[in-house]
């Protein structure tokens, strides 16, 4: 279709006409306006040219590729780099060391043309399963006495992405590697555990992680519980003053339906963050918080692009000689504070088929359902009315990501019906002999009815055989809700207790801790009803360090 054609179609005849009468008098204006965008494109080029990729860092061992404990180096930067500090890169959950500079990411290359010397190591987590930040923080401080050695410095600055950040400071304050170590740069990573790591421990969720192999010491290590016992017995050693702690944090939940979609719409319940971590649990106790960027999510955190202009300046530098500082006072935040009840969860293994029912109360503006499968199920939602409704999204998740081997599934309904909805997970057709299958159902519900546990307590730990008392509140408007039924799973370390209990808005709920040290996920469900009759539930998950874990996750 021609341009006239166009014109008659949106009613522009009289304008392409008059624009028609212009053509001969605009050609040659156009031919040199032509002539000057080649001459533009062509100097772009030459400049874009001129700006080779460096040369990759090299595997300085023997091993190939991807093993654990392997330190690569990056090139000889343009002037030697003498005269900067080396930057160390540690990755993050179940990465490798090439994640800095192979799809797309541009660390290594901007660090390289800056000046700086580098090295990247691969911890545990490169081989496949995840690493505790015990574990992965004695291997880098190894790796950092043979990269000192290596440059011929007696200490370095390292720039970390997300438990990347916990396993140095592990190796810095657990495993004597503070006199290596001038500045910590985190990019986004959880101080103080993922919300989500629970969600993996948990009475729900235990079983899908566990077939997807993904219940690994890395996940365990972030469970708000063992990041609160880490605290306890890191923050306020003296290694600390031999450190600066920089930190940073994102707040975008990348694309609709992407891969941090999901875990960024389970964590608003806890605060801004960036589809994995809240920008509270990215702040470190002893810290400075430098930035915090709503455009980037997780996953953009540590591209050079994104980023290294805000962390060169906090890097670039050494501070101190060969002595400490002093330690700053650490102000601890408890974990246990305020635990939000934002969704329902539902969730287990599929034995011929799941049926869950669950309901949904007056003035819910918006509920969002994501069912995580193992491969090799099918699942259905049908409303209060016998409506089935249809997934807007089905993904595959990111493998590095906590429960990211699922199959993702999203549901988006408005104003829902009130009533008893249904979702059936079962096996896909001709595949119910292909293996354990699980599910996990997580409903966000956005309404006015607000339940929440609090407490006063200020204690990061907990003795063995202890109790943790905390205040439920529920309420539904200016309404204060009563006469609700309460069931908790606890459980961890080969120990399951299940409970229930009648509990009213301002009501006192003890959880009492098993007499042997562990971490432990509390699973609890709130059922009850409305201001207004309407039966709704609510769940949440979280979990205690009890006694004294380092020998239980050293071995």
């Amino acid at each position: 279709m021609g341009l006239i054609s166009h014109a008659h179609r949106y009613g522009w005849v009289g304008k392409v006409e008059a624009m028609s009468n212009k053509t001969r008098g605009m050609g040659r204006w156009l031919a040199g306006l032509m002539m000057l965008a080649a001459i533009l494109m062509l100097v772009g080029v030459g400049q874009a040219a001129a700006v080779q990729s460096p040369p990759l860092p090299q595997n300085a061992g023997m091993s190939p590729d991807g093993t654990p404990g392997t330190i690569y180096y990056g090139a000889t930067p343009p002037g030697g780099g003498t005269n900067k500090p080396v930057l160390v890169f540690v990755q993050g959950l179940h990465g490798q060391a090439n994640t800095w500079w192979t799809n797309g990411n541009d660390m290594y290359s901007d660090a390289y043309y800056a000046g700086y010397r580098t090295a990247f190591v691969d911890l545990i987590d490169a081989g496949g399963s995840g690493g505790s930040i015990w574990n992965n923080g004695q291997m880098l401080a190894g790796q950092l006495n043979t990269i000192t050695a290596h440059y011929g410095v007696s200490s370095v600055n390292i720039v970390a992405h997300s438990k990347g950040g916990l396993d140095s400071n592990a190796a810095i304050v657990q495993y004597g590697a503070a006199p290596k170590v001038q500045t910590l740069f985190q990019l986004s990573s959880p101080n103080w555990g993922s919300q989500l790591a629970d969600l993996s421990y948990s009475w729900w969720g235990g079983w899908l992680a566990a077939i997807l192999g993904q219940r690994d010491d890395a996940v365990y290590s972030l469970q708000t519980g063992q990041m609160a016992y880490y605290r306890s017995v890191s923050d306020g050693s003296s290694a600390n003053s031999y450190v600066h702690y920089d930190t940073s944090a994102g707040s975008s939940h990348g694309p609709w339906f992407g891969a941090l979609w999901y875990g960024g719409a389970y964590l608003q319940f806890y605060g801004s963050n960036d589809g994995a971590v809240t920008v509270s649990s990215a702040h470190h106790p002893l810290g400075t918080h430098i930035f915090t960027d709503g455009n980037l999510d997780h996953d953009q955190m540590p591209i050079g692009h994104n980023t290294w202009s805000r962390v060169q300046p906090y890097v670039s530098t050494l501070w101190r000689g060969l002595s400490a500082g002093q330690t700053s006072k650490v102000e601890e935040q408890s974990p246990y504070a305020s635990l939000p009840a934002g969704e329902i969860i539902r969730g287990g293994p599929v034995r011929g088929a799941a049926n869950e029912r669950f309901a949904v109360e007056n003035g819910v503006q918006s509920l969002n359902i994501t069912a995580l499968t193992s491969a090799n199920l099918y699942v259905t939602l049908t409303g209060p009315d016998g409506r089935q409704y249809q997934p807007v999204a089905v993904k595959q998740g990111d493998r590095t990501q906590t429960l990211g081997a699922a199959v993702y599934i999203f549901f988006q309904i408005n104003n829902p019906m009130v009533g008893e909805w249904q979702f059936i997970a079962a096996p896909t057709l001709g595949l119910y002999k292909s293996g354990p299958a699980a599910y996990l159902l997580v409903a966000n519900i956005q309404s006015g009815l607000q339940i929440s546990l609090s407490s006063s307590s200020k204690a990061l730990t907990f003795a063995p055989g202890s109790s943790v008392n905390f205040t439920l509140h529920a309420s539904d408007g200016a309404a204060s809700l009563g006469n609700l039924r309460v069931e908790s799973h606890l459980s961890g370390s080969g120990f399951s207790r299940t409970s229930q209990t009648v509990a009213n808005d301002g009501g006192s709920l003890d959880i009492n801790l098993p007499a042997t040290a562990g971490v432990y996920n509390l699973s609890l469900t709130v059922r009850g009803l409305d201001a207004h009759g309407a039966a709704f539930e609510r769940s949440l998950t979280t979990s205690f360090a009890v006694g004294d874990l380092r020998p239980a996750v050293n071995q």
